[in-house]
Protein backbone atom coordinates (compact mmCIF):
# COMPACT_ATOMS: atom_id res chain seq x y z
CA UNK A 1 0.00 0.00 0.00
CA UNK A 2 2.82 2.45 0.91
CA UNK A 3 4.72 1.79 -2.35
CA UNK A 4 1.58 2.39 -4.39
CA UNK A 5 0.92 5.69 -2.58
CA UNK A 6 4.48 6.93 -3.20
CA UNK A 7 4.31 5.98 -6.88
CA UNK A 8 1.01 7.78 -7.27
CA UNK A 9 2.46 10.87 -5.59
CA UNK A 10 5.47 10.96 -7.92
CA UNK A 11 3.32 10.62 -11.00
CA UNK A 12 1.04 13.43 -9.85
CA UNK A 13 4.06 15.70 -9.21
CA UNK A 14 5.45 15.07 -12.71
CA UNK A 15 2.06 15.83 -14.26
CA UNK A 16 1.79 19.11 -12.35
CA UNK A 17 5.37 20.03 -13.31
CA UNK A 18 4.50 20.06 -17.00
CA UNK A 19 0.79 20.80 -16.95
CA UNK A 20 0.02 23.14 -14.07
CA UNK A 21 -0.12 26.80 -14.94
CA UNK A 22 1.47 27.71 -11.62
CA UNK A 23 4.48 25.52 -12.33
CA UNK A 24 4.83 26.98 -15.84
CA UNK A 25 4.77 30.48 -14.36
CA UNK A 26 7.50 29.53 -11.87
CA UNK A 27 9.60 28.04 -14.67
CA UNK A 28 9.31 31.24 -16.71
CA UNK A 29 10.28 33.38 -13.70
CA UNK A 30 13.23 31.13 -12.97
CA UNK A 31 14.39 31.41 -16.60
CA UNK A 32 14.12 35.21 -16.50
CA UNK A 33 16.11 35.26 -13.24
CA UNK A 34 18.80 33.16 -14.89
CA UNK A 35 19.03 35.60 -17.82
CA UNK A 36 19.08 38.63 -15.50
CA UNK A 37 21.75 37.06 -13.30
CA UNK A 38 23.95 36.40 -16.32
CA UNK A 39 23.48 39.98 -17.56
CA UNK A 40 24.33 41.38 -14.09
CA UNK A 41 27.55 39.37 -13.87
CA UNK A 42 28.48 40.34 -17.44
CA UNK A 43 28.00 44.06 -16.80
CA UNK A 44 29.68 43.88 -13.39
CA UNK A 45 32.93 42.28 -14.56
CA UNK A 46 33.12 43.57 -18.13
CA UNK A 47 35.64 46.43 -18.66
CA UNK A 48 33.96 49.85 -18.69
CA UNK A 49 35.23 53.00 -20.34
CA UNK A 50 36.40 55.32 -17.58
CA UNK A 51 36.82 59.07 -17.71
CA UNK A 52 39.09 60.70 -15.15
CA UNK A 53 38.47 64.38 -14.48
CA UNK A 54 41.08 66.47 -12.68
CA UNK A 55 40.51 69.95 -11.29
CA UNK A 56 43.40 71.34 -9.31
CA UNK A 57 45.36 74.44 -8.38
CA UNK A 58 49.13 74.13 -8.34
CA UNK A 59 52.32 76.12 -8.67
CA UNK A 60 54.18 73.27 -10.35
CA UNK A 61 53.41 70.72 -13.04
CA UNK A 62 55.55 68.41 -15.18
CA UNK A 63 54.41 67.37 -18.66
CA UNK A 64 55.68 64.75 -21.11
CA UNK A 65 54.07 65.76 -24.42
CA UNK A 66 52.43 63.36 -26.87
CA UNK A 67 51.81 63.94 -30.57
CA UNK A 68 48.79 66.26 -30.79
CA UNK A 69 47.61 69.44 -32.47
CA UNK A 70 46.58 70.63 -28.99
CA UNK A 71 50.23 71.16 -28.08
CA UNK A 72 50.35 74.60 -29.72
CA UNK A 73 50.82 77.61 -27.44
CA UNK A 74 50.43 81.29 -28.13
CA UNK A 75 53.68 82.71 -26.73
CA UNK A 76 53.56 86.34 -27.89
CA UNK A 77 53.82 87.55 -24.27
CA UNK A 78 56.73 85.23 -23.44
CA UNK A 79 60.42 85.94 -23.48
CA UNK A 80 62.24 82.95 -24.94
CA UNK A 81 65.74 81.73 -24.24
CA UNK A 82 67.19 78.74 -26.10
CA UNK A 83 70.49 76.95 -25.53
CA UNK A 84 71.96 73.47 -25.69
CA UNK A 85 74.22 73.92 -22.66
CA UNK A 86 72.10 75.39 -19.87
CA UNK A 87 71.27 72.93 -17.09
CA UNK A 88 67.85 72.53 -15.56
CA UNK A 89 68.71 74.21 -12.23
CA UNK A 90 69.83 77.40 -13.99
CA UNK A 91 66.59 77.58 -15.94
CA UNK A 92 64.78 79.09 -12.97
CA UNK A 93 67.45 81.57 -11.95
CA UNK A 94 67.12 85.27 -12.64
CA UNK A 95 70.17 85.30 -14.93
CA UNK A 96 69.01 82.50 -17.22
CA UNK A 97 66.66 84.66 -19.30
CA UNK A 98 68.63 87.83 -19.81
CA UNK A 99 72.16 86.59 -19.17
CA UNK A 100 74.92 85.40 -21.45
CA UNK A 101 73.75 81.75 -21.16
CA UNK A 102 71.17 82.28 -23.93
CA UNK A 103 72.37 81.38 -27.42
CA UNK A 104 69.11 82.77 -28.78
CA UNK A 105 66.79 85.23 -27.03
CA UNK A 106 63.39 86.29 -28.35
CA UNK A 107 61.53 89.16 -26.71
CA UNK A 108 57.74 89.46 -26.26
CA UNK A 109 55.84 90.95 -29.20
CA UNK A 110 52.40 92.27 -30.10
CA UNK A 111 52.27 89.92 -33.08
CA UNK A 112 50.89 86.41 -32.80
CA UNK A 113 53.60 83.85 -32.25
CA UNK A 114 52.76 80.14 -31.89
CA UNK A 115 54.96 77.47 -30.38
CA UNK A 116 54.39 73.96 -31.74
CA UNK A 117 55.70 71.50 -29.16
CA UNK A 118 57.09 68.23 -30.48
CA UNK A 119 56.24 64.78 -29.12
CA UNK A 120 58.70 63.59 -26.47
CA UNK A 121 59.35 67.10 -25.16
CA UNK A 122 59.33 67.39 -21.39
CA UNK A 123 58.17 70.52 -19.60
CA UNK A 124 58.70 71.73 -16.05
CA UNK A 125 56.24 74.54 -15.35
CA UNK A 126 56.37 76.82 -12.32
CA UNK A 127 54.37 79.87 -11.34
CA UNK A 128 54.71 82.51 -8.66
CA UNK A 129 53.01 85.85 -8.09
CA UNK A 130 56.45 87.54 -8.09
CA UNK A 131 58.25 85.95 -11.06
CA UNK A 132 55.21 84.98 -13.12
CA UNK A 133 55.22 81.86 -15.29
CA UNK A 134 58.39 79.95 -16.17
CA UNK A 135 58.40 76.94 -18.50
CA UNK A 136 61.45 74.75 -19.03
CA UNK A 137 61.28 72.64 -22.21
CA UNK A 138 63.77 69.89 -23.04
CA UNK A 139 64.09 67.21 -25.71
CA UNK A 140 66.90 64.99 -27.00
CA UNK A 141 66.50 66.56 -30.47
CA UNK A 142 64.30 69.68 -30.66
CA UNK A 143 61.57 70.90 -28.34
CA UNK A 144 59.55 72.28 -31.26
CA UNK A 145 59.23 75.17 -33.64
CA UNK A 146 57.87 78.72 -33.68
CA UNK A 147 55.39 79.88 -36.31
CA UNK A 148 54.14 83.39 -37.08
CA UNK A 149 51.24 84.79 -39.15
CA UNK A 150 53.36 84.72 -42.32
CA UNK A 151 53.92 80.97 -41.78
CA UNK A 152 57.59 81.56 -41.08
CA UNK A 153 59.02 78.75 -38.96
CA UNK A 154 62.00 78.63 -36.65
CA UNK A 155 63.29 75.32 -35.32
CA UNK A 156 64.25 75.45 -31.65
CA UNK A 157 67.07 73.70 -29.84
CA UNK A 158 67.15 70.94 -27.25
CA UNK A 159 66.45 73.19 -24.25
CA UNK A 160 64.27 76.27 -24.09
CA UNK A 161 63.12 78.54 -21.28
CA UNK A 162 59.91 80.54 -21.59
CA UNK A 163 59.21 83.37 -19.18
CA UNK A 164 56.01 85.39 -18.85
CA UNK A 165 55.97 88.18 -16.29
CA UNK A 166 52.97 88.66 -13.99
CA UNK A 167 50.14 90.36 -15.87
CA UNK A 168 46.46 91.10 -15.44
CA UNK A 169 45.69 89.19 -18.65
CA UNK A 170 44.72 85.53 -18.10
CA UNK A 171 46.17 82.83 -20.35
CA UNK A 172 45.08 79.31 -21.37
CA UNK A 173 47.55 76.68 -22.58
CA UNK A 174 46.18 73.39 -23.95
CA UNK A 175 48.10 70.12 -23.84
CA UNK A 176 48.00 66.38 -24.44
CA UNK A 177 50.67 64.77 -22.30
CA UNK A 178 51.52 62.50 -19.42
CA UNK A 179 51.25 64.77 -16.41
CA UNK A 180 52.62 64.92 -12.91
CA UNK A 181 50.61 67.53 -11.06
CA UNK A 182 52.37 69.11 -8.12
CA UNK A 183 55.83 68.68 -6.62
CA UNK A 184 57.05 66.87 -3.52
CA UNK A 185 57.21 69.05 -0.43
CA UNK A 186 60.88 69.31 0.55
CA UNK A 187 63.58 71.79 1.47
CA UNK A 188 63.70 74.62 -1.07
CA UNK A 189 60.60 73.46 -2.98
CA UNK A 190 57.99 76.19 -2.59
CA UNK A 191 56.03 75.58 -5.79
CA UNK A 192 53.64 72.80 -4.78
CA UNK A 193 50.05 71.73 -5.33
CA UNK A 194 47.56 73.70 -3.23
CA UNK A 195 44.33 71.76 -3.66
CA UNK A 196 42.38 69.64 -6.10
CA UNK A 197 39.93 66.83 -6.72
CA UNK A 198 39.90 63.84 -9.09
CA UNK A 199 36.56 62.39 -10.18
CA UNK A 200 36.09 59.10 -12.02
CA UNK A 201 33.15 58.56 -14.38
CA UNK A 202 32.11 55.35 -16.13
CA UNK A 203 29.94 54.89 -19.19
CA UNK A 204 26.79 52.84 -18.66
CA UNK A 205 26.40 49.67 -20.72
CA UNK A 206 23.61 48.72 -23.12
CA UNK A 207 20.50 50.47 -21.71
CA UNK A 208 21.64 53.95 -20.67
CA UNK A 209 24.11 55.81 -22.88
CA UNK A 210 25.30 58.12 -20.15
CA UNK A 211 28.14 58.58 -17.69
CA UNK A 212 27.85 58.27 -13.93
CA UNK A 213 30.16 59.22 -11.08
CA UNK A 214 31.82 56.12 -9.66
CA UNK A 215 34.23 57.74 -7.20
CA UNK A 216 36.31 60.77 -6.29
CA UNK A 217 39.30 61.70 -4.17
CA UNK A 218 40.48 65.06 -2.85
CA UNK A 219 44.07 66.21 -3.25
CA UNK A 220 45.82 67.76 -0.27
CA UNK A 221 48.49 70.43 -0.26
CA UNK A 222 51.84 68.97 -1.27
CA UNK A 223 50.42 65.98 -3.16
CA UNK A 224 51.74 64.82 -6.53
CA UNK A 225 49.11 63.17 -8.76
CA UNK A 226 49.71 61.10 -11.89
CA UNK A 227 47.68 58.74 -14.09
CA UNK A 228 48.56 55.21 -15.20
CA UNK A 229 46.95 52.94 -17.77
CA UNK A 230 46.37 49.90 -15.53
CA UNK A 231 46.41 49.05 -11.84
CA UNK A 232 50.01 48.58 -10.70
CA UNK A 233 51.42 49.45 -14.15
CA UNK A 234 54.31 51.85 -14.69
CA UNK A 235 53.19 53.17 -18.09
CA UNK A 236 51.74 56.68 -17.66
CA UNK A 237 48.47 57.69 -19.28
CA UNK A 238 48.27 60.74 -21.52
CA UNK A 239 45.69 63.26 -20.40
CA UNK A 240 44.07 66.08 -22.33
CA UNK A 241 43.52 69.40 -20.65
CA UNK A 242 44.48 73.04 -20.30
CA UNK A 243 46.37 75.26 -17.92
CA UNK A 244 44.68 78.48 -16.88
CA UNK A 245 47.09 81.14 -15.68
CA UNK A 246 44.78 83.68 -14.08
CA UNK A 247 45.30 87.38 -13.59
CA UNK A 248 47.95 87.94 -10.94
CA UNK A 249 45.72 90.55 -9.31
CA UNK A 250 42.52 88.51 -9.24
CA UNK A 251 43.76 85.03 -8.28
CA UNK A 252 47.37 84.88 -7.09
CA UNK A 253 47.10 81.26 -5.89
CA UNK A 254 48.61 79.37 -8.81
CA UNK A 255 47.89 77.59 -12.08
CA UNK A 256 44.39 76.22 -12.50
CA UNK A 257 44.43 72.90 -14.33
CA UNK A 258 41.47 71.01 -15.77
CA UNK A 259 42.24 67.73 -17.50
CA UNK A 260 40.61 64.53 -18.66
CA UNK A 261 41.90 61.02 -19.25
CA UNK A 262 39.98 58.14 -20.80
CA UNK A 263 40.74 54.42 -20.44
CA UNK A 264 38.88 51.39 -21.83
CA UNK A 265 40.82 49.13 -19.45
CA UNK A 266 40.61 50.21 -15.85
CA UNK A 267 43.43 52.63 -15.02
CA UNK A 268 44.38 54.14 -11.73
CA UNK A 269 45.55 57.36 -10.12
CA UNK A 270 48.75 57.40 -8.09
CA UNK A 271 49.12 60.08 -5.44
CA UNK A 272 52.43 60.69 -3.71
CA UNK A 273 51.59 62.22 -0.34
CA UNK A 274 54.06 63.70 2.13
CA UNK A 275 54.77 61.40 5.09
CA UNK A 276 53.00 58.37 3.57
CA UNK A 277 53.77 55.54 1.17
CA UNK A 278 51.37 57.07 -1.32
CA UNK A 279 47.86 56.24 -2.48
CA UNK A 280 46.64 54.28 -5.49
CA UNK A 281 43.07 55.27 -6.24
CA UNK A 282 40.85 53.06 -8.38
CA UNK A 283 37.09 52.65 -7.74
CA UNK A 284 35.92 49.18 -6.66
CA UNK A 285 33.21 46.92 -8.10
CA UNK A 286 30.97 47.87 -5.19
CA UNK A 287 31.05 51.49 -6.36
CA UNK A 288 29.95 50.29 -9.79
CA UNK A 289 27.05 48.38 -8.24
CA UNK A 290 25.98 51.50 -6.36
CA UNK A 291 26.26 53.92 -9.28
CA UNK A 292 25.60 52.07 -12.57
CA UNK A 293 21.97 52.80 -13.63
CA UNK A 294 21.82 49.66 -15.80
CA UNK A 295 22.96 47.47 -12.92
CA UNK A 296 20.53 49.22 -10.56
CA UNK A 297 17.65 48.51 -12.95
CA UNK A 298 18.60 44.86 -13.42
CA UNK A 299 19.17 44.30 -9.70
CA UNK A 300 15.78 45.87 -8.91
CA UNK A 301 14.06 43.57 -11.44
CA UNK A 302 16.02 40.60 -10.08
CA UNK A 303 14.93 41.35 -6.52
CA UNK A 304 11.28 41.87 -7.51
CA UNK A 305 11.23 38.59 -9.44
CA UNK A 306 12.79 36.78 -6.48
CA UNK A 307 9.92 37.99 -4.31
CA UNK A 308 7.38 36.94 -6.95
CA UNK A 309 9.11 33.55 -7.23
CA UNK A 310 8.99 33.09 -3.47
CA UNK A 311 5.30 33.97 -3.30
CA UNK A 312 4.53 31.71 -6.27
CA UNK A 313 6.48 28.87 -4.66
CA UNK A 314 4.55 29.26 -1.41
CA UNK A 315 1.28 29.21 -3.32
CA UNK A 316 2.39 26.21 -5.34
CA UNK A 317 3.45 24.28 -2.24
CA UNK A 318 0.14 25.02 -0.56
CA UNK A 319 -1.81 23.88 -3.64
CA UNK A 320 0.34 20.75 -3.88
CA UNK A 321 -0.35 19.82 -0.25
CA UNK A 322 -4.10 20.32 -0.69
CA UNK A 323 -4.05 18.29 -3.91
CA UNK A 324 -2.07 15.50 -2.21
CA UNK A 325 -4.56 15.29 0.68
CA UNK A 326 -7.51 15.09 -1.70
CA UNK A 327 -5.77 12.49 -3.89
CA UNK A 328 -4.85 10.44 -0.84
CA UNK A 329 -8.42 10.50 0.46
CA UNK A 330 -9.85 9.51 -2.94
CA UNK A 331 -7.34 6.67 -3.25
CA UNK A 332 -8.14 5.32 0.23
CA UNK A 333 -11.85 5.63 -0.43
CA UNK A 334 -11.60 3.62 -3.67
CA UNK A 335 -9.57 0.93 -1.95
CA UNK A 336 -12.01 0.89 0.94
CA UNK A 337 -14.93 0.06 -1.34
Amino acid sequence: MTVILKLHYRISMIKRLFADKETSCISVIFLILLVLGTAILLILFQPHHRLYQLDAQTSHIDLDFSESSQNRWLISEFQLCTTNDINEIDLFSEDSVEGDSCTTSIEPTDKDRVLKIYSGTKAAIEWSDIDGLRVSLSNTKSVGEIEDLQDNKKLLGKKVLLHRKPTITPLNLTFVAAAYIGAEAKLGQNAILQKGVIKVFEKAKYVFNSRYLIGDISLSMGDVASFYKMDGASEPMSIKGFLNIPSSKLDPMGINITAYAGAEINGNVTIRRFGTQGIEFSPTLWKRIEADPTLSLLLTLFGMLLIVLELASLGFNHSAKVHDRLSHKKFKKRNYY
